[in-house]
């Protein structure tokens, strides 16, 4: 192929073997203004043409010539077919070696169409630069065009077998508590996805995720991404179950999701090890928010107690993972906001706590899910707004419930109690400010017999501080700083 000079398309002559486009374009030679069609001429193949129907975008560029005089500058956003072969097109460069731009046939076709301004100053320093206003009247004005491609891909290429991204993860569940297993791969699509249970086929689960809805025996799973181009098979995952019987004598976090689930954590030591959803994934009518956790009726297992918006409130009676039977709870007045459960009297039986609009804090004597009388704590006296409560643990080890806060100023405090009345009260860590951080619960995490302290970080990681009653011991981050996912809301901890 021979060259196309410059002078040939200024001038709108066509090279040889080829078709002519036009784009019109501004050029400046000793800054006067000139409107030139500029002839783009291609050696059009005789099987394929090219489309030119997008609008290139100019770029104006100042050059202030290197050693080796070349430069390469491509502009986007074509949209071509077809095949061509490279073009060069010569530079009307009077004053050095005319300047050219070759880029190898390779990938995507791509067109470079440059307008640039060479200033052949003193000493030729070597280095370019762009232009942002006018050009001085002894610049020299040079246009450089450069077509080059390769091949478009096949219109009919051949798949390419799936290759796998994500393989579904090995976890632990407790026995009834759902599991969502995913697999993701890159290919040729379509893809057609088949999960297996202990290497067989599992009727009808065919999509990139798999839900075992009630898992009840600790099996393998996999999956096979399958297209035209073959099939290609995921690592195994082991998923563990146990019975929620087992996990004894571990702190149990307990959660409500923003699509009002019910979650628990098992945790031991700084790690969550397994968690469970709660009724099978069943999520909560609208209005009702999930408050304290404990063993409310008295046979040894958790239940959950709840308020709605409209201040009513509710008990789910629980067997571990599995609903027995919901409760209706005595109503409270307008505006009284219940915030925790404890024993704030000698019965044994877990009372509710309130908060009222006029901060008094205010206590349910219940046996079981029978109201059976109230009585303000700290006699009455209100609690300024500036403070939070933050949860409820025997934090002086003598089976009485005691009071956590925080204020606006995110110092911590705690309340000693005995029954309703405060024994002692006082700010933790000498009243220093937890910036950042928001006491969340409080539950004995290292099994020493003292409650510790849950915090929860702007970011929604976890800390732990360990405690000998009001006296910090040491802190630790939970789950190695995995945050928690935003929007959930603790309910309780307990460990029994």
């Amino acid at each position: 192929m021979r060259k196309c000079l410059v002078q040939n398309v200024i001038n709108g002559l066509p090279c040889a073997g080829g078709g002519v486009h036009t784009l019109g374009m501004h050029l400046f030679r000793n800054s006067a203004p000139l409107i030139i069609s500029l002839l783009l001429v291609f050696l059009t193949p005789t099987v394929r043409g090219i489309d030119l129907s997008t609008t290139l975008h100019l770029e104006r560029y100042t050059l202030i010539p290197n050693s080796s005089n070349t430069v390469r500058y491509e502009v986007g956003n074509l949209s071509l077919s077809g095949i061509f072969q490279p073009l060069t097109v010569e530079t009307m460069n009077t004053w050095g070696t005319p300047l050219s731009v070759f880029v190898p046939i390779s990938g995507k076709p791509i067109i470079d169409v440059s307008l640039y301004n060479f200033h052949k100053s003193a000493g030729n320093v070597p280095t370019w630069v762009r232009s942002t206003g006018t050009f001085a009247i002894n610049f020299q004005t040079y246009v450089i065009v450069s077509v080059v491609g390769g091949p478009l891909p096949d219109p009919n290429p051949l798949p390419i077998k799936p290759s796998i991204t994500a393989h579904p993860k090995d976890a632990m569940v407790v026995a009834g508590s759902p599991l969502t297993l995913r697999v993701a791969a890159t290919g040729t699509a379509p893809f057609q996805y088949q999960w297996q249970k202990n290497f067989a086929n599992i009727p009808g689960a065919t999509g990139s995720s798999y839900t075992i809805s009630n898992p009840q025996q600790s099996s393998f799973y996999a999956a096979t991404v399958s297209n035209l181009g073959g099939t290609t098979y995921s690592d195994l995952a082991t998923v563990w179950v146990e019975s929620f019987e087992s996990f004894t004598n571990v702190p149990r976090i307990y959660w409500q999701t923003p699509n009002r689930q019910i979650v628990i954590w098992f945790v031991e030591g700084t790690q969550v090890y397994v968690h469970g959803i709660l009724r099978g994934g069943y999520k909560l009518p609208e209005g009702w928010r999930a408050l304290g956790v404990g063993d409310m009726d008295k046979d040894g297992k958790d239940d959950i107690v709840f308020q709605h918006a409209d201040g009513r409130l509710a008990l789910w009676a629980m067997d571990g993972l599995t609903f027995l039977h919901g409760v209706p709870l005595r109503r409270p007045n307008t505006g009284w906001r219940a915030v925790g459960l404890g024993h704030f009297n000698d019965d044994a039986n877990l009372d509710i706590l309130f908060r009222r609009p006029d901060g008094r804090v205010h206590a349910w004597y219940m046996n079981g899910t029978e109201f059976l009388s109230g009585e303000s704590l700290n006699g009455g006296k209100p609690v300024a707004s500036t403070w939070r409560f933050a949860g409820t643990a025997d934090f002086n080890d003598d089976s009485k419930s005691d009071l956590l806060w925080q204020n606006t100023a995110s110092v911590p405090a705690m309340w000693l109690m005995d029954g309703t009345a405060i024994s002692s009260a006082a700010t933790l860590r000498a009243g220093a400010p937890v910036s950042a951080w928001r006491a969340i619960g409080a539950a004995d995490f290292n099994g020493d017999g003292n409650a510790d302290i849950l915090w929860r970080r702007t970011d929604h990681r976890l800390a732990l501080w360990h405690m000998n009653g009001s006296e910090f011991l040491s802190s630790t981050t939970l789950r190695d700083g995995k945050p928690v996912a935003e929007g959930w809301k603790i309910i309780g901890i307990v460990r029994r």
